[in-house]
């Protein structure tokens, strides 16, 4: 029917040229003017139906439709990185094939083993910790807090000595007395004030070291209160004397009790509760550790962009050393299986969207690739309208033709001449 309207309007073209050219050239008698011609085909504002053919509407009179499209892959991909930073590396080129999970571009990150590392030394300390005080007192300890005992002890008996000594007041052989007891305090003195220092050099510190620590002091006490018993004595006893001696007897007496303590509570062992801080101080320990490995995982999987498909890298938009701002998805690598093709058009019109349906067949011819012509099938038929740029009041579908096999000729965004077999 197109093909008869055609043919008819070329018909009434030429027969017009015709005219006009005897026009110009001068008609002989008889022959019609150019206004008559016009009439005679068309005679205007009197045409009689059955003598003008019908002008058909816009309906799909042919077993095909005809669309234009352009060709993409059915299967493509632009990749960009979640986060800003610098990248790294860029592993592919354009042109390149790859596999599915293949590298393809990595960002810079900071080292983090760092935070992994104290994460994990806080686990061992915990752990540590904890075994220790599962196991009981070491040897060492016990060992040393009953040295301390024997020092503390002994420095109660020579502080009472030294009271009753001045006391008594000076007599027959008291200046001999007073000297030997000062001799024994300085003696104590001495050796609380060297096991002090072995444990310093054996790397024995906390409790151990700090009751050696006061058993020396309080040594030290009672060998200054024998020396002033002694220089009291030479000199006469007096109040302060007196007093001078009971307060070492109350401090070497204090002494002893503390080491006591000290020593009753190591062989105890650890309480419920100790051991329960210890637990907990472990258990937060380990998530921490947790959470620093999962932080540093995540950090290296969103620094590296992988290949979601096998494919082609079709192009590549960043280089080395290049920054991506943080919050902007620019697209780094497009992925593309040019294995599958399709021909995609905003072509059909509302007119003949109806007898368009998926599963017909289509023949497709490429402007650039004259001769080739491929087989394809209608995989999809728009359910809504795209708009026209040209022509906003013109309703129009998309549709999508898989191609049933890829040329390797063909390129993304070739355009492609579409014939739809409708019947």
């Amino acid at each position: 029917m197109h093909q008869k309207i055609f043919k008819y309007v070329a018909l009434i073209a030429l027969w017009l040229l015709i005219v006009a050219i005897l026009n110009a050239c001068g008609l002989p008698p008889g022959t019609p003017s150019f206004q008559t011609a016009i009439e005679t085909a068309v005679p205007l504002g009197t045409a009689d139906p059955a003598t003008v053919p019908d002008i058909p509407t816009p309906v799909v009179t042919s077993n095909t439709v005809t669309l234009f499209g352009s060709v993409e892959p059915v299967n493509w991909v632009e990749l960009s990185f979640l986060n800003g930073g610098r990248i790294e590396e860029v592993l592919v080129a354009e042109g390149e094939f790859v596999s599915a999970g293949q590298p393809l571009a990595r960002l810079h990150i900071s080292d983090l083993s760092l935070t992994i590392d104290a994460a994990q030394a806080a686990v061992d300390t915990a752990a540590a910790r904890l075994t220790e005080i599962a196991a009981g007192p070491r040897q060492e300890e016990i060992d040393a807090l009953n040295a301390l005992m024997e020092a503390a002890s002994a420095g109660v008996g020579t502080a009472s000595a030294q009271y009753a000594l001045v006391n008594a007041g000076p007599g027959s052989g008291d200046i001999a007395a007073a000297q030997a007891a000062v001799a024994a305090a300085a003696a104590a003195e001495k050796q609380s004030r060297d096991f002090h220092d072995q444990l310093i050099m054996n790397n024995i510190l906390g409790t151990p070291e700090e009751q050696a620590r006061l058993a020396w002091q309080a040594d030290t006490a009672a060998l200054t209160a024998a020396q002033a018993a002694l220089d009291d004595l030479l000199a006469g006893a007096s109040g302060e004397s007196l007093a001078a001696a009971a307060s070492s007897i109350t401090a070497a007496s204090a002494n002893v009790e503390s080491v006591q303590a000290q020593l009753d509570l190591l062989l105890a062992g650890s309480s419920p509760e100790a051991v329960a801080v210890l637990q907990a101080e472990m258990r937060e320990a380990e998530i921490a550790l947790a959470i620093a490995a999962d932080a540093a995982n995540v950090a290296v999987q969103e620094s590296l962009l992988t290949a979601p498909f096998d494919g082609v890298v079709v192009s590549v938009s960043v280089r080395p050393s290049e920054t991506i701002v943080d919050g902007e998805t620019v697209p780094v690598i497009v992925l593309a299986d040019l294995t599958h093709m399709q021909v995609v058009s905003s072509d059909l019109d509302e007119l003949f969207v109806a007898t368009v349906q998926p599963g017909q067949k289509a023949t497709i011819t490429f402007d650039a690739l004259s001769g080739l012509q491929l087989a394809g099938t209608v995989s999809y038929v728009g359910l809504r309208p795209t708009p026209d740029a040209l022509d906003p009041t013109v309703t129009k579908y998309s549709v999508i033709i898989t191609l049933d096999n890829a040329d390797p000729l063909l390129r993304w965004g070739m355009t492609a001449n579409v014939e739809i077999e409708t019947d």
